[in-house]
């Protein structure tokens, strides 16, 4: 296949975009519209939910039909939900959960054929560098929506977030469906039945731990993203008893991390000196956001955002590259949505964290989560360490 960097690039981009305004833009109205901490992690959870019960098949689907063309569906699918906000029907909580419903239908479609089409373009030596470059785009693209959303909503309500997530999202569908000249090869089926061929999926990333440890850091430091959706619009609100606008800086700041944070993983990329930094940056994550806890004044605030969005940049980049260069291209759909429900398993237990934990305030929430994530790293790097001496493979980071 003819690899076609700008197109691919242009599109993740945009759909990273388009996500990260949505995200924003859907978490501060759903908390304006109720005043409910509890509500912004239910809308939020819609996708974590479709992810952990419908993306495993969705997976198998993606494995057996044309990827491009899936992609397109999604991301039509995408801005269609998007745009909905923009009719004049009113904006409602119940608006918001349908919008959220149809957006989290497409996402499905979108993640794991995209990677495919990626995959296919890179010689198999290039794609840990391409993959994690890529991912470094996805994130700073993602993040810098999010932070441009806040003053968006800030000084033009929702519904100007709304048309700026529905506009992105229609560029990724052009940048995509300019790619109609490339001819996208189908991929056999070796096992026939989708429960058969999941499980097929499932017992490839079981039997390859190097992979599902690099997947499970990945989803960690995107869950990390979720847990700042589901917290940071009340942790301003209410912890310190700011505004939308302190929010968009917050959320920018975190974008600033980011490109941060990619800039050193484009450039460790040249040096291979990558080995624990995804482990050893969800632990850094993890202190930095139960640091927040004791946080109450807006500047540390700022400045541990800037932190946290490098530190879960450079896992989340790091772990998208070691996918690609380490997963078979005829499971790449299998494993991406594997991955999408090891992240929505995460995000549905985040999401539901405000309404079991009523009693706590965002700040007590992220104190928790922020000692979870701080283990989970640590225990990751450990394990990495002891299967490297044990194993002896250092090629494989």
């Amino acid at each position: 296949m003819q690899y076609r960097p700008f197109h691919l690039y242009f599109a993740a981009a945009a759909g990273a975009f388009s996500r990260g305004v949505f995200t924003v833009t859907t978490a501060w109205t759903a908390l304006t519209l109720t005043n409910d901490i509890a509500s912004v992690g239910r809308v939020l959870m819609i996708w974590s939910v479709l992810a952990l019960f419908i993306g495993p098949f969705v997976g198998v689907f993606v494995d057996r039909h044309d990827r491009r063309l899936c992609v397109l569906t999604g991301q039509g699918v995408c801005t269609i939900a998007l745009a909905l906000p923009l009719l004049p029907f009113g904006l409602s909580y119940s608006l918001i959960v349908a919008v959220s419903l149809i957006w989290a239908i497409g996402q499905l479609l979108i993640v794991g054929p995209f990677d495919a089409l990626l995959q296919g373009s890179v010689a198999p030596g290039l794609r840990r560098q391409i993959g994690a470059r890529m991912g470094s785009a996805r994130q700073i693209a993602m993040v810098g929506g999010g932070g441009l959303a806040g003053f968006i909503v800030h000084y033009f309500g929702a519904i100007g977030g709304y048309f700026i997530a529905a506009s992105s999202a229609a560029l990724m569908w052009a940048a995509v469906f300019a790619l109609r000249s490339v001819t996208i090869e189908k991929r056999g089926v070796t096992v026939s039945g989708y429960v058969a061929h999941l499980k097929e999926g499932l017992d490839y990333l079981a039997n390859y731990p190097a992979l599902l440890g690099t997947a499970a850091i990945g989803a960690l430091a995107f869950s990390a993203g979720q847990m700042t959706n589901a917290l940071l619009p009340a942790f301003i609100r209410n912890d310190i008893g700011a505004g939308s606008d302190l929010y968009g800086v917050a959320d920018a700041a975190w974008s600033a991390g980011a490109v941060t944070g990619s800039a050193l993983v484009i450039y460790l990329l040249k040096t291979r000196k990558l080995a624990l930094l995804d482990g050893q940056s969800l632990l850094a994550l993890g202190i930095l956001m139960g640091s927040l806890f004791f946080i109450k004044l807006p500047m540390p605030v700022i400045a541990i955002q800037v932190l946290a969005g490098g530190a879960a940049n450079i896992a989340k980049a790091i772990s998208d590259g070691n996918i690609l260069h380490r997963c078979a291209e005829d499971k790449i759909g299998r494993v991406r949505s594997l991955v999408q429900a090891l992240t929505g398993l995460m995000g549905v237990v985040i999401y539901l964290s405000p309404s079991v934990l009523r009693n706590y305030s965002a700040g007590q929430i992220y104190l928790v989560w922020g000692i979870v994530l701080a283990i989970v790293g640590a225990g990751l790097s450990l394990a990495i360490i002891r299967s490297k001496q044990s194993h002896a493979q250092p090629e494989e980071r």
